[in-house]
């Protein structure tokens, strides 16, 4: 009924995190379905799809893989979740996640430039999405939360983390009402990453001087 409905679309967009809600939620639908559900449900399949794939598997932490103690939760975006090539190959991916297409991402490693120990500056970021967008991007120093939600409303924005000693660079899609920061994150290698984690703990490994590649 309206009730299976709510929960799935919930489950869907992130909004239940509990996995026993996930897999009632699903049991639900399927029973919907089974008892003859309207035509034209191809969307609500999909969905039932997606629940089951949360429900059932445990969200990728990307950079956060070894920091037990931060805890994430589920976010499906709606574009392409772009993993790295390489080890160094962060940025490149996180632009080719912007513009929503993976096979970029080779070619943006040629404009962003390698470096094979420690990777380059999100900065460099600027010259491809230029170049592959009409979008305007720029890289401001230092950017507090009030501006980087606004800039969000233009489209997503790279920042860079540190977790392990190394700088990373992650895509963050918006920011929801209650504070967290929706992530799409190019780690692991050759997968990638979304999920939803609290402001307060991704300022904590936010680089010190908090800068982004924005679209203003």
């Amino acid at each position: 009924g309206e009730q299976a409905i709510i929960a799935t679309q919930m489950a869907y967009y992130g909004l239940i995190n509990d996995q026993e809600n996930l897999e009632l939620a699903t049991i639900e639908w399927q029973m919907e379905l089974t008892d003859g559900g309207a035509p034209g449900n191809t969307m609500i399949n999909e969905m039932g799809e997606q629940i089951g794939k949360l429900a059932n598997n445990p969200i990728p932490r990307g950079a956060f893989n070894d920091i037990p103690e931060i805890t994430l939760q589920p976010y499906l975006p709606d574009g392409d979740i772009v993993g790295q090539l390489f080890d160094y190959s962060c940025v490149a991916a996180s632009c080719a996640t912007i513009l929503n297409d993976p096979s970029l991402q080779e070619g943006i490693i040629e404009i962003v430039g390698t470096d094979s120990a420690s990777g380059v500056g999100i900065q460099n970021a600027v010259t491809a999405l230029n170049q592959y967008t009409n979008k305007k991007y720029i890289y401001v120093d230092t950017i507090n939360l009030t501006d980087l939600k606004k800039y969000l409303e233009n489209g997503p924005a790279i920042i860079s983390i540190n977790t392990s000693g190394l700088n990373h660079a992650v895509v963050v899609d918006n920011i929801t009402s209650d504070g967290y920061f929706l992530i799409r994150d190019p780690l692991p290698v050759g997968s990638g990453s979304s999920y939803k984690i609290q402001g307060a703990d991704i300022w904590n490994y936010w680089r010190r001087e908090r800068g982004a590649v924005i679209s203003p």
